[in-house]
């Protein structure tokens, strides 16, 4: 998790924002998670091998997201290390306005431990309220990891990052409804 978000803040520094949840084709054809584009904000990680006009489990893209997941092994959940793949949700905190630059600004959640979800980090995942009920706890009896917008990282129990989350997703749903 700690790659991840540190991928997270760079692509952050560069752009001013948090890369969308979802990266789609000219098309609108989902083609992988915007945690993608945080690859080159690490220097470890050989970001020049991602081909970002593919799909997330092209041959290439896939071989990247294999060869990285032992970086981002959710240590939480025994789950997916035997599946092959890690279990994190990334969630695009709002967006700020520039009247909100430099004021105080609430900390978002922008990643969690989720065992046992059972879709790769790579991949082109919204999370919905539905899947609310698909956080699970994990092995740690400290709770799950959840990162925030301002680099903070805390373990919390589930009832509490379920609350978080949802919390989240509804303002989301609200400033979408009413920009």
């Amino acid at each position: 998790m700690a790659w991840l978000a540190a991928a997270l803040q760079g692509y952050h520094a560069a752009h001013g924002e948090y890369p969308p949840t979802v990266v789609r084709s000219s098309t609108g054809e989902p083609l992988y998670s915007g945690l993608m584009l945080t690859i080159p904000y690490v220097s470890t990680v050989p970001g020049s091998r991602f081909n970002d006009q593919e799909p997330w489990s092209s041959l290439g893209n896939r071989t990247l997201v294999t060869d990285l997941n032992h970086q981002t092994w959710c240590a939480n959940d025994i789950w997916s290390r035997a599946n092959g793949f890690s279990s994190y949700v990334y969630l695009q905190p709002p967006k700020q306005t520039d009247a909100d630059r430099g004021s105080l600004q609430p900390k978002h959640v922008i990643l969690f431990e989720c065992p046992r979800w059972d879709h790769v980090w790579a991949e082109p995942v919204e999370f919905q309220p539905a899947d609310l009920a698909r956080i699970t706890p994990g092995h740690d009896p400290h709770g799950l990891g959840i990162r925030f917008s301002d680099g903070t990282f805390s373990r919390l129990p589930l009832t509490e990052v379920r609350r978080l989350v949802a919390a989240q997703l509804e303002q989301a749903k609200e400033t979408r409804t009413h920009p």
